[in-house]
């Protein structure tokens, strides 16, 4: 299932870049902010996808061991997002680099909560509960995972997500993540997304905002 909705919360973009309404620079960054959002929607290709697949024998991850299905997950914005900004790095527009990129970050979040929606929503259709938000290079989970997920998801599929995948297991584009539940009637249903606890990413400022994201079922 296709899953195209995305909103950009500017708090969070903001507060990604420590720029407060009291800052010095806060009216130049606002104006960058309000000019580059304009340039996203144009050059973003957002996508997030998600399937709901009987668990197979040979699957198996220590999170879905007793699962009897498992949901795949896939979201990203595009390669010319990721271009764009490595292109204004590259001349010098580091304030205009460094706010697009954490504006690309929010809107690639925002994906990932609509499809969490979604795979809650359907869960709770089949009597399902879930298990916790499984991220490829988080929670000790191997980077490796990302292959597997995105080799599910083009079973049987022409060209339905055209991304490659490093040697070192990195996505390209690189404003792309992936990630996966396990299912079953025997799990408790519950809401989960990332959860920040169990994240490696301990300086991450989106931290901040972990306790105050609300999903729309």
């Amino acid at each position: 299932m296709k899953v195209p909705q995305w909103n950009i919360d500017k708090d969070k973009v903001f507060h990604r870049i420590s720029c407060k309404p009291s800052s010095p620079g806060y009216t130049v960054v606002d104006q960058h902010y309000q000019a580059l959002l304009k340039e996203l929607k144009k050059m973003a290709d957002p996508l997030g996808i998600y399937k709901y697949k009987k668990r197979g024998v040979e699957d198996s991850n220590e999170g879905i061991d007793n699962c009897s299905y498992v949901v795949y997950c896939f979201v990203s914005i595009g390669k010319e997002v990721s271009d764009r900004i490595q292109h204004y790095f590259e001349i010098g527009s580091y304030l205009k680099a460094t706010v697009l990129d954490a504006m690309a970050d929010e809107m690639l979040f925002s994906i990932s909560e609509e499809v969490t929606n979604h795979v809650f929503s359907e869960a709770k259709e089949r009597l399902h509960g879930l298990t916790y938000k499984i991220e490829p290079g988080q929670r000790d989970i191997p980077l490796r995972l990302q292959k597997e997920i995105i080799m599910k998801l083009n079973e049987g599929e022409e060209n339905l997500i055209e991304v490659k995948i490093t040697e070192g297991f990195m996505l390209d584009p690189l404003k792309s993540m992936t990630f996966m539940y396990g299912a079953d009637k025997n799990l408790p249903l519950t809401l989960r997304n990332h959860d920040c606890g169990g994240c490696s990413r301990k300086n991450c400022q989106f931290r901040f905002f972990s306790s105050k994201m609300k999903l729309l079922v």
